[in-house]
């Protein structure tokens, strides 16, 4: 009887340590998974808010999905020496557009130990400024939620210059100038450039040529001179011709609009007037983004455009802000 009751105990002993052992390892591989989560979790927050990550990687393929060049998923390969290099071992992301606004969705594959984790990620990307639905965004009209970015906003657009983002060799053409400005249409009497139709800004000085353009993109940041604000003419009331423009216009100073005009992109008013002295109401295609003067929106044809405000946008300063808001690990 008692070499019975002993091995019982050998045997239950023997069981309490095997299962102890079994415990342990799965305790212990349970820990790893957790740990691979966090490390996961981790990685993908150090890329997204580690210092140029984001402009070094993302920001010129971010801003050319919004200048009309569409790419349906978009993939990061970190340079050799990143610190998550070592256990990332995918990293990419996409667009899409819900609720009327653009969202981007990261996903993340990481490694480290024979095991493997993954994540998805996603929230808005632009500026919400760029995302209100609304072809006119005026001083006086603002909600409570839009004043912050309204300010915020002007306060960087105040700067006394810009440096846009434009690409590399791209024909897209900025101007920044504290000058009074008259925008035309190369005339007969102007030899133009190559022999194609173009465009001439000119200070209203005799003479002087502020700038020739062939293409119809620009970026004009147009700035007081002092406390003196600067003006924008578009072209004459002695041509029938239609002028068309695409691109962002920044006035501290009014925009007088002598001819029939065609805009599509961002206008943004900063103190100054839209005085319409052509035949034909303006059609502006985008938005109007205003501080001073209430406009006369019976003298225009004001449509809003998303795709337009995007495009537009997308060459100002504060168009990207990526907000993550959900973050699922797998």
């Amino acid at each position: 009887m008692a070499m019975f009751i002993f091995l019982l105990m050998m045997t239950s002993l023997t069981m309490m340590l095997k299962f102890s052992t079994l415990q342990a390892a799965l305790s212990k591989n349970q820990l790893s998974k957790i740990q691979i989560r966090y490390l996961a979790e981790d990685g993908f927050n150090k890329f997204l808010y580690g210092e140029g990550n984001i402009e070094k990687y993302m920001k010129k393929d971010i801003l050319d999905n919004f200048r009309l060049v569409t790419v349906n998923d978009y993939r990061i390969k970190l340079e050799k020496g990143h610190e998550l290099k070592p256990y990332i071992d995918k990293l990419g992301y996409s667009f899409k557009n819900i609720d009327k606004k653009e969202m981007i969705f990261f996903e993340s594959e990481v490694s480290n130990n024979g095991l493997k984790t993954s994540i998805k990620a996603y929230g808005p990307c632009v500026n919400e400024l760029f995302e209100l639905n609304k072809p006119l965004l005026d001083e006086e009209d603002l909600l409570p939620e839009e004043k912050d970015l309204f300010e915020n906003f002007f306060h960087t657009m105040e700067k006394d210059n810009w440096d846009y983002d434009f690409p590399m060799g791209s024909n897209y053409r900025k101007i920044n100038t504290k000058k009074d400005i008259v925008l035309n249409y190369v005339t007969e009497n102007i030899k133009p450039i190559l022999g194609q139709k173009q465009m001439i800004l000119n200070s209203g000085e005799v003479n002087q040529i502020t700038d020739y353009f062939r293409n119809e993109f620009a970026v004009i940041h147009l700035k007081r001179d002092g406390v003196e604000n600067r003006n924008l003419t578009i072209g004459n009331t002695e041509q029938n011709t239609k002028i068309i423009l695409h691109g962002d216009l920044y006035l501290e100073g009014d925009l007088i609009i002598n001819q029939d005009f065609e805009f599509q992109g961002l206008i943004i008013m900063n103190g100054g007037k839209i005085i319409v002295n052509s035949k034909t109401k303006p059609q502006i295609e985008g938005m109007i983004i205003n501080k001073g003067e209430k406009i006369d929106l019976e003298s225009l044809n004001l449509i809003h455009n998303q795709k337009c405000i995007y495009r537009g946008g997308s060459f100002l300063p504060g168009f990207i802000d990526i907000d993550i808001q959900v973050i699922k690990k797998f």
